[in-house]
């Protein structure tokens, strides 16, 4: 269910979307920040690396998603 949230987040370019993504202790979905990387980089939205603060989470194929990383990904840095 997660997965749908980040999805549509992304094809609609909305980052108030992530927001809405239901807390869960299941490890394999997805987290506000991985839906806020997904719609930075698929649509080189600034905007939503800005939005990921000083967080940060490591995904096995991914590596570090940060605010960092996604600027660098979209060409921010």
């Amino acid at each position: 269910m997660t997965k749908c949230y980040m999805l549509i987040a992304a094809r609609e370019n909305d980052m108030s979307i992530c927001r809405d993504i239901p807390a869960t202790s299941d490890m394999q979905a997805y987290l506000p920040l991985d839906c806020l990387y997904e719609v930075a980089t698929v649509n080189r939205n600034r905007a939503a690396c800005e939005e990921m603060g000083t967080k940060k989470i490591s995904r096995m194929f991914i590596g570090e998603i940060s605010r960092e990383t996604c600027l660098a990904k979209v060409g921010g840095i």
